[in-house]
């Protein structure tokens, strides 16, 4: 299901001052769409012993989260180690950091362990559309027929 769900219309392009062209997902869209299909999952942060929520090397930054989706009595757990960075991509210096680099540093953390569950996947293999849409897409383009598809939010029912 998460494979195969078509994110496009909840992404955000930006450019980086390194010339690249970045999608980020909206965490905030992903979470609820995970939690409206499988709402046992959790998140969690793997924390120092400190109770901090972050790791450092005495330079930089970096969180580790998962996110376990639970259905029945199966699960499945995702983790991710993902630097604290600033709106460049760039890690920030330990005396630096703020709580607000943090947080965005958890949110985008947790996102990624969500694709990596398959929910907009795709984006970072560095494709267009979830595999059954590729697949779907290519074989109008040889009929000669045009198919657009789209999420409505929640239900995630397709309409074309």
């Amino acid at each position: 299901v998460l494979n195969n769900t078509n994110v496009n219309g909840h992404t955000e392009k930006v450019k980086t001052d390194y010339g690249k062209e970045l999608t980020y997902l909206s965490w905030a869209w992903a979470w609820d769409t995970l939690m409206d299909l499988y709402p046992d999952s959790e998140n969690g942060i793997n924390r120092q012993e400190s109770g901090l929520p972050y790791w450092t090397d005495g330079m930089t930054c970096w969180v580790d989260v998962y996110v376990t989706l639970r259905w029945g009595k199966r699960s499945r757990t995702r983790s991710e180690v993902f630097p604290i960075m600033d709106y460049k991509n760039k890690s920030i210096p330990l005396t630096e950091i703020t709580s607000f680099h943090v947080n965005t540093a958890l949110q985008r953390a947790w996102t990624k362990c969500i694709a990596r569950h398959g929910l907009g996947f795709y984006i970072y293999a560095g494709q267009d559309l979830p595999n059954e849409e590729a697949e779907k897409e290519k074989k109008n383009k040889k009929k000669g027929v045009q198919h657009n598809c789209s999420v409505k939010s929640k239900n995630l029912s397709y309409v074309s």
